[in-house]
């Protein structure tokens, strides 16, 4: 049994996602959703997929857009909004098929707060990552320690962190890829383990 929402529950599949979540058995995108797009979709779906390979988890069953768009149909006239795809992803030894009690979204909308800062306070930490780690470079659940330093860089005046590789070298803020300009020539640190390749990041570095 689990006790949430100051009720108990005696009931096996929520069980069972909770023991994924708090085992950090899941992957996940957030993707924005704008007047009826939802930005660089192909390369979150790409990257989800991704993960699950690594995971040998089969998600032929489950149409991820489809859920999300039924979701966004039951909002009035959305905007925008910021999604959060959630897919339990066991880590068993054999293959695992995917279903819908595998599946998680969340909505928010509208996306962002109507102010947002142009600039920002960062904080240098060690990275959290650690590129001989099997997960590392995959965007499981396991943000706690993002989180943690992103809370500790608040405390001392900044916005978020700006992690930083053992020999002191720039890799990402908590939440976002870097990028820096020096020359006319574009820089952003590699993703060889110490880095959460993102999106745009991908999106930008194709672009050039």
């Amino acid at each position: 049994m689990i006790f949430l929402d100051q009720q108990w529950y005696d009931d096996p599949a929520r069980e069972k996602q909770f023991h994924y979540l708090t085992t950090g058995q899941a992957v996940f995108e957030t993707i924005l959703y704008e007047k009826g797009i939802l930005w660089f979709w192909e390369r979150h779906l790409d990257r989800l997929q991704k993960s699950l390979q690594l995971f040998r988890a089969d998600s032929r069953a489950l149409d991820f857009k489809e859920r999300i768009m039924s979701g966004l149909k039951r909002l009035p006239d959305p905007q925008s909004a910021r999604i959060k795809l959630v897919v339990l992803a066991p880590f068993n030894s054999g293959p695992v098929k995917l279903g819908p009690e595998h599946l998680i979204v969340q909505i928010d909308s509208p996306a962002l707060p109507e102010t947002a800062k142009t600039e920002v306070a960062l904080k240098t930490f060690p990275s959290p990552l650690n590129p001989r780690v099997p997960l590392a470079g995959y965007k499981t659940i396991n943000y706690g320690h993002f989180y943690f330093a992103r809370e500790q860089a608040a405390r001392l005046g900044a916005d978020d962190v700006l992690f930083l590789d053992p020999e002191g070298y720039l890799l990402e803020s908590s939440i976002a890829n870097i990028f820096a300009v020096k020359d006319g020539r574009i820089f952003t640190p590699p993703a060889d383990g110490f880095i959460l390749p993102g999106t745009v990041r991908g999106a930008l570095i194709d672009y050039l």
